[in-house]
């Protein structure tokens, strides 16, 4: 039962393991999802804001990002009550014809614009080479020996990585 006032449930304290994972630190300060979201919609944002850092715009992405969470909300609904019962996904007329229930064509509809929308925002390989956006995996350890053997080689100063000092004074 919740207060009337704070809509917070009274008495008990969610277990750690329910609770949702903090957004990383990295993602855009002042971004909040709409209030109107549910707890799954608010982690699909937050998980969207994440895993775009590098490439979206806050004021140009946010409605996208918004349509996105919420349509993939509706789909997982429209999933859990048709999971319920198989039976569910058909229906018969009054002329006794069997036919789709109109949520099967509407989570078919939803995910192929939730797609359409993910590819917008450059979510697939081949959006983010269409779209001229870096490679993800920016980091590659086997690239940087490379480039520090190469510096050698050449008898350059090879690039400091780790920040500390080559020991001479």
């Amino acid at each position: 039962m919740a207060t009337p006032r704070t809509g917070k449930p009274v008495g008990r304290t969610p277990k750690p393991a329910k609770r949702a994972l903090a957004a990383d630190p990295k993602t855009f300060e002042g971004l909040t999802p709409p209030e109107t979201f549910s707890p799954y919609a608010t982690e699909l944002w937050h998980h969207l804001w994440s895993a775009g850092k590098g490439h979206l715009a806050p004021t140009q992405d946010r409605l996208i990002v918004e349509k996105v969470c919420a349509k993939l909300d509706i789909i997982r609904q429209l999933d859990e009550w048709l999971s319920v019962d198989i039976a569910r996904r058909w229906y018969t007329t009054a002329n006794g014809q069997t036919v789709t229930h109109p949520a099967v064509k509407q989570v078919e509809q939803a995910d192929a614009q939730a797609t359409a929308w993910l590819s917008m925002l450059g979510f697939s390989p081949s959006d983010r080479s269409r779209l001229r956006l870096p490679n993800i995996d920016k980091s590659n350890e086997f690239r940087l020996l490379h480039d520090r053997v190469a510096a050698r080689r050449a008898g350059l100063q090879p690039p400091i990585v780790d920040g500390s000092s080559t020991g001479k004074s």
